[in-house]
C-alpha cells in the first residue's frame, strides 16, 4: 500500500468505497477509515480475502452482493 492509497483513503466518500475496483485502495480503506467498513462491505468488485476480513470484523453485504444464491 503506497501513500497515494493512503492519502486516497484518507479523503474517500462512501460512493469511493462503494465502487472503486482498485485493490491497494480498497485495503487503504479498510485500514484507515473503519467509517467506511459497512460502504467498503457492499463493493462488487471487493478483493475476497478483504471480503473475508470484514465478515469476521462484522461487516456482512447483502446476499445479493456478495454472491450468494438466495
Amino acid at each position: 500500500m503506497g501513500t497515494e492509497q493512503l492519502q486516497a483513503a484518507r479523503v474517500a466518500s462512501p460512493a469511493v468505497a462503494a465502487t472503486t475496483t482498485d485493490h491497494h485502495l480498497q485495503a487503504a480503506i479498510a485500514a484507515e477509515r473503519p467509517d467506511l467498513h459497512a460502504a467498503l462491505a457492499t463493493n462488487p468488485a471487493l478483493y475476497p480475502e478483504l471480503r473475508e476480513w470484514l465478515a469476521l470484523v462484522g461487516w456482512h453485504p447483502a446476499p445479493h452482493l456478495s454472491g450468494a444464491a438466495g
